[in-house]
């Protein structure tokens, strides 16, 4: 690829909070709410962003925002479900970022890093904060059938496994990158 590589920003919103107790997206934090951070964080480092939820009151929430929403009726699936769903909706382009909607802390200058690498790089390519792979995660359209081929709650961690070899870790000093909110005890890290 290369610098005019058209490289879409993914933000999954579609998972039930489970482990939460609640509608954890909507969860406040800072002037906003979990899910409106990140996808701020997201859309400040992407030309252009998706969010993929299934959820009315988080879409609702999103679209107020003007971010474009894509309803994953296949949700309850799994995460795989939502990266395919996202991927389908953005099928034209070079590459994508995904990024989860419970990590409200990345900083928009760890996302450009992402970003710039994978327009460079045919692989994969995932900050790293302390030899810890975190997110988002950056692949390129030569990804796309394995990607849609996902499958359960895993996401593309099994694809990145597997592909080591295409893999591309990217130093940095942003904890953010691996802070992901399941539980109401993790918002005390943040």
């Amino acid at each position: 690829m290369n610098d005019s590589a058209r490289i879409i920003g993914i933000l999954l919103a579609a998972g039930n909070s489970s482990r939460f107790g609640s509608n954890k997206l909507l969860y406040p934090f800072r002037d906003s709410c979990i899910v409106l951070q990140a996808a701020a964080n997201l859309a400040a480092a992407c030309e252009q962003m998706l969010v993929v939820c299934n959820d009315t009151q988080v879409e609702q929430r999103l679209k107020q925002a003007n971010y474009t929403v894509v309803n994953c009726h296949q949700a309850a699936e799994g995460l795989s479900a939502s990266i395919a769903c996202g991927i389908r909706a953005a099928a034209d382009a070079d590459g994508w970022l995904i990024a989860l909607g419970d990590m409200p802390c990345i900083q928009p200058a760890s996302i450009s890093q992402v970003l710039e690498t994978i327009r460079q790089h045919q692989g994969i390519v995932a900050p790293m904060y302390k030899n810890q792979r975190g997110h988002p995660v950056g692949f390129s359209q030569a990804y796309a059938r394995r990607l849609l081929a996902l499958s359960g709650d895993r996401g593309a961690g099994q694809l990145i496994s597997q592909r080591q070899e295409d893999f591309i870790g990217i130093a940095v000093t942003d904890s953010g990158v691996i802070m992901d909110i399941d539980q109401p005890e993790d918002l005390a890290q943040l």
